[in-house]
């Protein structure tokens, strides 16, 4: 991944994965520099990870 060749940190698919899930738990929110509904940039992270799948679970 693009991560580890920018910050030297190595992250696989199935850790981000399940940190972009972590956002659909989440209660406290960020402060936001434009409003956006939290639902929608909770939604935005689990998407993001649905689309780690095929890297994960391979056929």
């Amino acid at each position: 991944m693009q991560a580890k060749a920018k910050f030297d940190w190595d992250i696989s698919a199935m850790d981000l994965g399940a940190r972009f899930l972590e956002a659909a738990e989440a209660r406290d929110y960020p402060r936001m520099l434009k409003p956006i509904d939290h639902q929608e940039w909770k939604d935005f992270f689990v998407e993001e990870a649905r689309k780690l799948k095929k890297q994960i679970f391979k056929p």
